[in-house]
């Protein structure tokens, strides 16, 4: 298994290197600086228009050409014009690990550039340059001249910026992005000595199932994100690295594990199977500074277990014997079914859920508006095994409309799903 992801690996490498080949693809998602999903943002492929982001902000560009690409989103909302870019490789035939764009109003931009060089002096091409925040990690190959460029960094954040080649150990600083400045940081490589390293610790999965609704909204979108964030606080401090499909993510599995500074840490080997005998390379996760990743694979199936392991990939990755750990520990979680609501009753008020296959207990969250990215429910419900439960929360006001949805948890809590946001008049 890992000779496999070693070959996956060296493929990747190599993606770009000839031309006349087939094209590739990019995936990825937009979102704001709060972490919601944009629809609708123009995406542009090197300058030129190619499509939009979807209702919850995903979006698939087919036809790329391999080699580094530039991916800009732009929209305009109520006169403010809105902007972000990131790079991706595109390799042939292979749909591109998804990218991940932040888009900030224009005055809210700030920038970084620079030059790599090794410890005798001599400017490196073809180091990758990130800049890890809270929002996002960005990312920049050096050109023929050694040199970077990061534009629209979303200012106001304090950056970690890496810069990663291999062969090299990383090097590290920090970065304060101002908006409407442009900032210098360069770096120093010293060679690699392959140290040999340990799996990521602690690997973890989570299962999310959200309604089907094919014409969801921008703010459907944002309200099943809040109720997310609202069950799971941690989750709008990951940035997401993802391998998905370009309709709407309705099934995801989230991993998480430690991070551990490396200096020769490259990225990750992921793997994924049914089988915990039989897992095979999933996607190449290059970014040193990640410790999350999103599967959202148009490939999984509800209540189908999938197994998960991480493995840490050096700087001497693919070339040299050693540079991929051992395995992590095997994660694993199952995806939930849909969970279909009825109609509350309201004399007394209590809310109604068809059973869930594998799913344990329930609970409801009541919301006074329509839930937004700040929302916080007026009341939550305890959890029950059952398919219904009475509303025991503060008195409400007679002809108001409120709005409801449950949370269906299976296998210890670590398969979740969502129903729709459904709503009532209080009598």
């Amino acid at each position: 298994m890992r000779t496999t992801i070693g070959f996956l690996g060296l493929t990747l490498l190599l993606g770009g290197c000839f031309s006349a080949i087939p094209p590739g693809e990019i995936s990825g998602t937009v979102t704001d600086i709060t972490g919601d999903p944009v629809r609708g943002a123009d995406i542009y492929l090197d300058g030129v228009l190619v499509t939009q982001s979807s209702p919850v902000g995903t979006f698939t560009i087919r036809k790329a050409r391999p080699g580094l690409r530039e991916v800009k989103a732009v929209l305009e909302i109520e006169g403010a014009f809105f902007r972000g870019r990131n790079r991706a490789i595109v390799y042939e035939f292979e749909r591109t690990t998804s990218i991940s764009i932040v888009v900030a109003r224009l005055d809210q931009l700030g920038h970084v550039r620079g030059w790599v060089e090794d410890e005798f002096g001599r400017r490196l091409v073809g180091v990758r340059v990130f800049a890890g925040g809270p929002l996002n990690s960005w990312m920049d190959i050096t050109d023929s001249d050694g040199e970077y460029d990061l534009k629209d960094l979303v200012s106001g954040y304090t950056y970690t910026m890496t810069a990663s080649g291999r062969g090299y150990e990383n090097d590290s600083t920090a970065f304060d992005a101002v908006a409407g400045k442009t900032g210098v940081v360069n770096f120093r490589l010293r060679a690699s000595t392959n140290q040999p390293q340990g799996p990521p610790g602690n690997l973890t999965a989570i299962a999310w199932t959200s309604p089907v609704e094919p014409n969801r909204s921008r703010e459907q979108a944002m309200a099943y994100e809040r109720i997310k964030r609202i069950f799971d606080e941690n989750r709008a401090r990951r940035p997401a690295s993802s391998r998905g499909g370009p309709g709407l993510v309705h099934l995801e599995i989230d991993l998480e594990w430690d991070f551990v500074f490396y200096e020769e840490l490259l990225g990750y080997g992921i793997y994924r199977g049914t089988s915990p005998a039989n897992l095979q390379p999933l996607d190449v996760l290059r970014d040193p500074l990640a410790s999350f990743y999103s599967d959202i694979s148009d490939e999984l199936l509800p209540n189908v277990r999938y197994y998960y392991e991480v493995t840490l990939l050096n700087t001497s990755f693919p070339e040299v014997g050693g540079s991929e750990s051992l395995p992590s520990l095997i994660a694993s979680a199952v995806p939930l079914d849909d969970l279909t609501l009825f109609d509350p009753s309201l004399f007394p008020l209590t809310f109604f859920w068809m059973p869930v296959l594998n799913t344990d207990e329930y609970l409801v969250f009541l919301f006074s508006y329509y839930p937004d990215f700040q929302a916080v429910p007026i009341w939550t419900s305890p959890t029950t095994p059952g398919t219904s439960i009475p509303y025991t929360g503060p008195s409400l006001v007679p002809g108001e409309r409120y709005y409801y949805v449950v949370l269906g948890l299976g296998f210890g809590g670590d398969s979740r799903t969502i129903s729709k946001i459904d709503n009532f008049i209080a009598p």
